[in-house]
């Protein structure tokens, strides 16, 4: 019997929590809403973040052994204290994260309890008794983009505005502390706020000897999230080396230009020209642009785009896809043409998605005017129509649709050559008169030979009778 109730001790006291889950806020209305910037971090996985942790409490320092801790030790710090808001990265910290009791939760018999991370251990307490778990959650502030403050709280305060639950939706538990007194270790003890114990009481951890016991307090610190009201993008870096862009050509319009057969009023068409067919046409041009969610941001707050290469900045909802449908787009197509033929235009355009990695200064602006600036990166995912391009056809006859002949011009290349004329002399032959004295005298008066160039090969031979002589011969 025994070893069965040690056994459900143990196990009572190593039962495990979630991984890794969004902080709820208490809103004005009363609804638990999920926070985009802290989360509660398991113990196991806490090593990873834990620059990220955020501390409830600080262990004093010691200005010499023999007289205790330093608790208070100024004026300016008395009246730190006593301000109605605390911020949380303004609190006096010591260099090492070692000197801060960081703000875990554990599980108690099935109920999710806030507390104080203490030698490795996240103490909690209920019903007047402090326990130690060694599995519990730790409060993480992602990227420390969340702007917490210690809110003073007291029994007429009400319930606080976007208030830190300790765990659930049940809205009645919260994050709490009080201040210690200038005796104690610690600046703060930490513990919760219980609104359903009447008007709502702080409850704390509380040093009594060698053990801790739970303490009631009418009044106390809570701890709340602040939340921007806007943001700003500025400084933006793109990686272009890693851009991916992909490309659709569609058809953005048609149209037809054309001139009648009848020229109109005291117009002269010139020989060869034509006239000038003119027209717009229009289009519409959408486009759109994704940003990314970006982590520790709120989606939908209106946020300021400043572009490195436009002078005018543009706004958008952030962690949305922001679409515009585009407004008409017009161009202006011409062509020379001659009466009675047309010609059809195409305008066609690339539809470009492209998606960058990007850096940028992200700047949070918080109702006080104050303001709070981290580096943030993302993915651009933009798409946009661009290399508007215009497409002609061939020229056709207005009254049949048939094509318009080209003319066609062919090139003539001329050569020069030398010619070199030689003239050789051809003897004269007399044949002897016959019987009736009559003399047949055959002249050749010339041949010529004509060489061109150096080309032998080629010969014109011109021979010339000049008169041919004939003396008849009786028959």
């Amino acid at each position: 019997m025994r070893a069965s109730v040690l056994f459900a001790c143990l196990l009572l006291t190593t039962t495990t929590t979630n991984g890794d889950e969004s902080v709820r806020l208490m809103s004005r209305t009363g609804m638990a809403l999920s926070s985009s910037t802290l989360r509660w971090v398991s113990s196991s996985e806490m090593g990873r973040f834990i620059a990220e942790m955020v501390p409830g409490s600080h262990i004093k320092r010691i200005t010499d052994p023999e007289e205790g801790y330093l608790a208070d030790g100024s004026e300016a710090e008395e009246e730190f204290h006593k301000a109605h808001v605390t911020e949380v990265d303004q609190e006096l910290l010591d260099e090492s994260d070692e000197h801060s009791l960081l703000i875990c939760r554990a599980r108690h018999n099935g109920i999710m309890l806030v507390g104080a991370l203490i030698d490795d251990k996240c103490y909690i307490s209920l019903a007047k008794e402090v326990r130690g778990y060694v599995r519990f959650d730790v409060l993480r502030n992602v990227q420390n983009s969340a702007r917490l403050q210690w809110l003073q709280w007291d029994q007429f305060s009400g319930r606080p505005i976007n208030a830190v639950s300790a765990a659930d939706d049940s809205g009645k538990v919260y994050v709490a502390r009080r201040r210690a007194d200038a005796t104690s270790r610690q600046t703060h003890f930490m513990g919760k706020l219980d609104l359903s114990i009447g008007s709502g009481r702080i409850v704390t951890m509380e040093p009594e000897g060698s053990r801790w016991i739970e303490m009631d307090h009418k009044k106390g610190e809570v701890l709340v999230e602040v939340e921007p009201v806007k943001y700003e993008i500025k400084d933006i870096s793109f990686n272009e080396a890693r851009a991916k862009v992909r490309q659709i050509t569609r058809v953005l319009a048609t149209t037809s230009l054309s001139l009648e057969d009848v020229v109109n009023g005291n117009d002269v068409l010139p020989p060869g020209k034509g006239m000038v067919g003119r027209t717009v046409t229009y289009w519409k041009d959408p486009s759109s642009e994704y940003w990314g969610h970006g982590r520790g941001m709120a989606a939908g707050l209106v946020t300021k785009i400043n572009l490195p290469d436009e002078s005018k900045s543009h706004t958008i909802a952030w962690g949305v896809n922001q679409t515009w449908p585009g407004e008409d787009a017009a161009l202006t197509v011409e062509a020379k043409l001659l009466p009675g033929t047309g010609q059809n235009v195409t305008v066609t355009g690339n539809h470009t998605s492209r998606e960058v990695p990007y850096t940028a200064t992200l700047v949070s602006h918080y109702k006080d005017g104050k303001n709070r600036e981290r580096r943030i990166e993302g993915i651009l995912q933009k798409i946009s129509l661009c290399g508007i391009t215009e497409i002609y056809s061939p020229h056709y006859f207005l009254h049949d649709g048939s094509l318009v002949p080209m003319t066609t011009t062919t090139t003539t290349t001329t050569t020069t050559t030398t010619t070199t004329t030689t003239t050789t002399p051809v003897p004269t032959t007399t044949i002897e008169p016959d019987s009736n004295n009559e003399v047949i005298e055959q002249k050749t008066m010339m041949m010529t030979m004509n060489t061109s160039g150096a080309d032998a090969s080629h010969l014109h031979v011109t021979l010339l009778v000049a008169a041919v002589a004939l003396a008849r011969i009786g028959t």
